[in-house]
């Protein structure tokens, strides 16, 4: 019964969150978080836990930006 408990309660090894503000504020940021901003659409967004990589192109596919 325990190891089935264990198995439904996992802890995310990364936390991917979109900002429109470039600094997020203090109140939202926990201490042992890493934050990492991305300027260009060429950047390349790196999952380690899963050992893989993202391009931003791809997350932002879809959007139009204004001029």
């Amino acid at each position: 019964m325990a190891a089935r408990a264990a198995q439904t309660h996992l802890t995310p090894e990364e936390y991917i969150a979109l900002e429109r503000k470039a600094i997020p504020d203090a109140d939202t940021v926990r201490k042992d978080w890493i934050f990492t901003a991305f300027q260009a659409l060429e950047d390349i967004l790196p999952l380690t836990s899963i050992q893989c990589q993202l391009p931003l192109q791809e997350i932002y596919e879809r959007v139009t930006f204004p001029d």
